[in-house]
């Protein structure tokens, strides 16, 4: 009796720790990251970046962004591939609005380097 509930107590806990490795988020590097396009819509304050993480076992998570002067900083999200997060692609809008500073440059920033694509370097 108490080797099975030792067995189940492991069995569970395994399970938690995978859920927990699965479903948490990081930032992306800058080296994981491929830009396809980024378009700028004129005249009201809007970029849509599309791209692709070259890693075949990440899915995309989601983004943030911040502006500091000219500059909009976008840092990608990104997590081991599941069910419900199945691919790498990604097309971001951002939307930073008619009557806000110019941006003149895009930075990818995550934890190892800031990287800019915007304009194209």
């Amino acid at each position: 009796m108490k080797k099975s509930l030792i067995y189940i107590s492991l069995f569970l806990l395994l399970v938690a720790v995978a859920l927990f490795y699965f479903y948490r988020e990081t930032d992306t590097s800058v080296a994981e990251i491929f830009i396809r396009d980024i378009q700028r819509v004129p005249g009201e304050g809007q970029f849509v970046i599309s791209g692709d993480l070259v890693s075949s076992a990440k899915s995309y998570r989601g983004y943030r962004f911040r502006s500091e002067g000219d500059t909009l900083i976008l840092s990608i999200r990104s997590g081991l591939v599941t069910p419900f997060h199945k691919s790498g692609n990604f097309q971001i809008k951002i939307d930073i609005g008619q009557g806000e500073k110019e941006i003149k440059r895009i930075v990818i920033d995550s934890a190892d380097k800031i990287s800019q694509i915007y304009p194209n370097p």
